[in-house]
């Protein structure tokens, strides 16, 4: 009897531990999708100020719902961004 429960523990353990590492997955690939929405909105209102050449995320000061970066257009203008929730600010960079 006592084999027979800990072989039921053991299997119950490893299902639980399978379902959270399942878990962990799906909650991974719903923030990178939620990251690249707000990525695609960025660029769409920097598109409006002129032609992209490079686009940059400063992932250090980045987290969570924050996106901080910025992006050099074909023109030579510089810009930084902040996306803090939903709350998008496009400054230009001066020299």
């Amino acid at each position: 009897m006592k084999k027979k429960n800990k072989r039921l523990l053991g299997i119950g353990l490893a299902g639980f531990a399978g379902l959270m590492v399942g878990f962990q997955i799906v909650q991974n690939k719903l923030e990178q999708k939620k990251k690249e929405r707000k990525i695609l909105a960025i660029r769409a209102e920097l598109l409006r100020k002129g032609e992209i050449a490079g686009f940059y995320i400063l992932e250090e000061e980045s987290s969570g719902d924050d996106l901080i970066g910025g992006a050099v257009l074909e023109d030579g203008r510089v810009f930084s961004y902040e996306m803090l929730g939903q709350a998008l600010t496009i400054e230009e960079e001066t020299r």
